[in-house]
């Protein structure tokens, strides 16, 4: 009898149980479903997100891209592939290898393939539909596409050679492939990239025990004006799509940093510590170094940056904690120079230490307020961007002189008459300086102005340049007298007959081979001539490949220079590159400019 109740309640229970189930939505029997794994995953050298239980492949890693052929999984993780490539950013770059696409794909998104132009070709499953003509950009290679109606749709659109002849498939870890005839006797698992360990730019380590939502006694001084956000939740930031920009801005940093119209020092630096509120970093470091906020600093500026990325400037599984505490000088500062041990080319071991410090830390960084003034600035800045996809080319990571204006929306140049150098979201005023670094020399962006006279500047980087703008930036090199009363550029012939002048000299600056060093992250240094130089002519001089002198990027700007004597060195290093769309002007008054495809000796 006691068995047929315990039988009997059993019943009930599971009966109340599956009522429940039934009446929350959930399936009846069954745990709660497992909700998509947030943020990027990554598996096999294959770098996925995950919607409604469909993983979409967004990148890869290195080993994956220099596969002699390239094989996509049909499932990651246990998640079907059904997509590559989102928002534009590219999958795969610069790879020569075969690519074979796995049935189970049905879209391959928009830029989702940049520049294999070596490629062989391609292989595409019966289940892709959604296959723009946008997808593969200055890519090669023959489209086997014997079962895909949409790739050899794509393929006549785009002048591909498009082959139809049968394929044999192949399976590989569940996996089926439409082998091409050139590959009929490939054994394709041999091709498998295995799990590889995610290169980290620094996990962050543990904080001291110190809490996050008040001030200890001594960590500030009396009567010092505290942060209004001081307990606000510093969240983790991710840095691709809409947020490149703002991600852009918060990683990085300068030893020299303006805002509002006051330029401050750093005095301490950390990028491998999650803080979780400005107050925990004031508790923590008076903890660790003594440092009192109000008297030994007056500013700090946190952000915490978190992504799993292949490509970008850097690839890899990033944590980057950034922790900068500044004094206050003033509006203007004369002589301010490098911090070599924080403006350094690498990560880097002291003693088998890995060392904490990772980059994105300009020699001066101004961000949107009243102007400043810096007089003589000495830089010789080697940091490597670390940070989002394209973010040293669209958005300044990198640069040794960045000037943010902080109108990251309302920035456009459609027109000359929208060019006015009297409005500035944020302005700095640069004489006599000299820049030495690896990426961009000066960049501009989003509605920052950058007033510039004489100087001597370079830049030696795969995609270093010189004066750079992007997203409104606007630069004015020696431009007294070239700007009209209503900020625009001299147009006018009989203006422009009264301000020539000669053409400084060719030779003004060169540059010599190099070697690759830990603390100087370029093969070319720089020779300047000082002796036959003029107070009034900015010296400049790149290095390396697309090294360009004057460039505008995405969303475009205004370049106003004169006196210019630039030397360009290197494969596809030009005088002017100017993208952009309609929004870009580059003005060149009294120019003097080579450019060599060859290499310094």
């Amino acid at each position: 009898m006691k068995k047929f109740l315990s039988i009997l309640l059993c019943l009930a229970i599971a009966l109340s149980l599956g009522t429940a189930a039934l009446a929350s939505g959930e399936p009846s029997g069954s745990a709660e479903s497992a909700a998509d794994p947030a943020g990027v995953q990554v598996s096999g050298g294959f770098y996925y997100t995950v919607t409604g239980g469909e993983a979409t492949i967004v990148s890869t890693s290195d080993a994956v891209k220099a596969a002699p052929i390239i094989l996509f999984p049909a499932e990651v993780d246990g998640y079907p592939v059904t997509a590559i490539g989102a928002s534009g950013t590219a999958v795969v770059t610069n790879a020569s290898g075969w690519v074979l696409i796995p049935e189970g794909v049905e879209a391959i998104g928009d830029g989702a393939f940049y520049d294999l132009n070596r490629t062989p070709g391609w292989s595409f499953p019966s289940t892709l539909t959604d296959f723009p003509v946008t997808a593969l950009d200055s890519c090669g290679g023959v489209f086997y596409a014997a079962v895909c109606p949409a790739a050899q749709a794509m393929g006549a659109a785009t002048g591909h050679t498009v082959d139809t002849a049968a394929m044999k498939t192949q399976t590989v870890n569940g996996a089926v492939y439409n082998v091409p005839g050139p590959l009929s006797d490939a054994r394709l698992e041999n091709f498998v990239i295995a799990d590889e360990a995610a290169s980290g730019t620094g996990a962050a380590v543990d904080v001291l025990d110190v809490p996050a939502d008040r001030l200890l006694p001594g960590a500030a001084a009396s009567g010092a004006a505290l942060p209004a956000d001081l307990y606000d939740e510093v969240a983790d930031m991710s840095g691709e799509g809409a947020y490149r920009y703002t991600s852009t801005m918060g990683v990085e940093t300068g030893t020299w940093y303006a805002v509002d119209g006051t330029i401050y020092e750093m005095v301490y630096l950390s990028q491998n510590v999650r803080y979780a509120t400005k107050a925990q970093a004031i508790n923590a470091i008076y903890e660790a170094e003594g440092l009192v906020f109000g008297q030994d600093y007056d500013l700090i500026r946190l952000y915490n940056y978190v992504h799993n990325y292949a490509n970008g400037p850097r690839p890899g599984d990033f944590h980057i904690y950034g922790c900068y505490l500044y004094k206050a000088v003033g509006p203007f500062v004369a002589g301010a120079a490098s911090n070599l041990d924080w403006e350094r080319a690498y990560e880097h071991v002291i003693d088998g230490v890995d060392q904490p410090i990772q980059g994105d830390v300009a020699t001066l960084m101004v961000q949107a307020g009243a102007p400043v003034w810096v007089d003589k600035l000495q830089s010789q800045n080697n940091t490597i961007a670390y940070g989002p996809s394209e973010a040293a080319n669209f958005y300044g990571l990198g640069s040794s002189v960045l000037v943010d204006g902080g109108n990251s929306t309302d920035y456009k140049i459609t027109a000359f008459d929208d060019i006015d150098f009297g409005t500035d979201d944020a302005a700095l005023y640069l004489t006599d300086p000299t820049i030495v670094g690896t990426e961009n020399v000066l960049y501009a962006v989003a509605g920052g102005t950058a007033y510039v006279t004489g100087g001597r500047y370079f830049g030696c980087s795969s995609g270093g340049h010189g004066f750079y703008v992007g997203m409104g930036g606007k630069i004015a090199l020696n431009s007294d007298g070239f700007i009209d009363k209503d900020g625009r550029p001299v147009t006018d012939y009989d203006t422009l007959k009264t301000l020539v002048q000669d053409r400084p000299g060719l030779d003004l600056g060169t540059a010599v081979r190099t070697e690759l060093t830990e603390d100087w992250n370029a093969y070319a240094a720089p020779v300047f001539n000082d002796a036959s130089a003029e107070p009034d002519v900015a010296i400049l001089v790149t290095a390396d490949e697309t090294g360009t002198a004057l460039t505008t990027d995405t969303g475009g700007g205004v370049i106003v220079a004169n006196r210019i004597s630039a030397t360009t060195y290197g494969r596809g290093c030009a005088g002017v590159y100017s993208i952009g769309g309609d929004e870009s002007y580059v003005f060149l008054y009294n120019p003097t400019a080579t450019s060599s495809p060859s290499t310094p000796t």
